[in-house]
């Protein structure tokens, strides 16, 4: 018993070292029209920046997501574009503020803004990874 006593010690002190943070792979598309108003009402959002995203109806979840942010980056596109990502492959935090009707899976809509942080300004729906932010 005191060996898995030492063995359970042993390993919780080697995985507080390791640190993995799972990306969820997508589409992305920007919006046409106007952001707001939103599905998420009570969702504290500065519409100065208006780095926003809509989610699918199964990651909305019934507004349970509204006010969460994500570390969104864009990964490629058609192979048509040659540089869907932009020169210099950023990110962008965006919070959830809206449902996608016409989303799927995964797939995220992002404002204007958000969209052309990340992506090539010839690009209309780029494939991306991205995570829960840290700040939220």
């Amino acid at each position: 018993m005191a060996v898995m006593g030492k063995v359970g010690i042993v390993m919780a002190f080697i995985t507080s070292f390791i640190h993995v943070t799972l990306a969820i792979s997508g589409h992305a598309t920007s919006y046409k029209g106007t952001v707001f108003p939103s599905s998420c009402n009570n969702t504290k959002v500065s519409q100065a920046n208006n780095l926003v995203a809509a989610v699918s109806t199964s990651m909305f979840r019934d507004g349970y997501s509204c006010g969460i942010r994500y570390y969104v980056i864009c990964v490629s596109a058609e192979p048509k574009i040659r540089y869907p990502c932009g020169d210099a492959r950023e990110s962008v935090i965006v919070t959830v503020v809206d449902v996608c009707q016409s989303c799927h899976g995964f797939d995220i809509l992002l404002s204007k803004e958000a969209f052309s942080k990340i992506a090539a300004p010839n690009a209309e729906e780029i494939f991306i990874d991205y995570s829960r932010s840290s700040t939220n």
